[in-house]
């Protein structure tokens, strides 16, 4: 289990009509901030996620259907992923993207936990 803390949310970074969030660690640059939500992790813990396994915000839990090949690596570098809550397409999928079900935007907030598992 692996665990951050939502620490900056930026002012475009929240879009519930485009189902996804972008997280990035605390070291994003000014412009990746804007359109980020920015997270520290606790340690230096090696992410090897799998479709199946979990990611939380807070309480509200979400399952991985599908992965990008880029999601591990881009978390383990830069704590970088992109959370999708819709269908992954057949085709053109963001390669550092987990998708995830239920479908439904979370409610977070500076300070959110955010568990994966």
């Amino acid at each position: 289990m692996i665990k951050s803390v939502v620490k900056n949310i930026g002012p475009q970074a929240l879009s519930p009509e485009d189902n996804l969030i972008v997280l990035f660690n605390t070291d994003a640059t000014p412009g990746l901030s804007e359109c980020c939500v920015l997270q520290e992790v606790d340690g230096q813990p090696t992410f090897n996620l799998h479709v199946g396994d979990t990611i939380s915000f807070d309480d509200q839990v979400y399952t991985i259907q599908t992965m990008g090949p880029l999601a591990n690596k881009h978390l383990n570098e830069m704590a970088h992923v992109s959370v999708m809550f819709k269908e992954a397409p057949k085709e053109n999928q963001i390669a550092n993207a987990l998708y995830v079900t239920p479908h439904h935007f979370p409610t977070i907030h500076e300070g959110t936990t955010i568990t994966y598992s």
